[in-house]
């Protein structure tokens, strides 16, 4: 997950070179997100949203693995660039 700085979009983090390095606001949109990665998270940056995503992120393995689930490729597979193979 990245979010691109634009007027539209908001970065509870710092806007670097037009990429918002997340913070603790950006925690719950990064939850309901589909991609399986974060870019641009800093530790020095914003410990606690470090740490908050680190846990949540623990607790989401832990609780897949208790269950049966196959992982769906469908969001993957319908990206642009992997459709186009860029």
């Amino acid at each position: 997950m990245k979010i691109w700085q634009s007027e539209t979009e908001v970065c509870h983090g710092q806007w670097v070179r037009f990429v918002c390095n997340l913070g603790i606001g950006d925690i719950a949109r990064i939850k309901s997100a589909q991609e399986m990665f974060v870019n641009k998270i800093r530790l020095e940056q914003d410990p606690v949203a470090f740490h908050c995503l680190e846990l949540w992120y623990h607790n989401r393995l832990r609780a897949s693995a208790k269950t049966d689930r196959v992982f769906n490729a469908t969001f993957y597979a319908q990206l642009p660039f992997v459709m186009n193979h860029v």
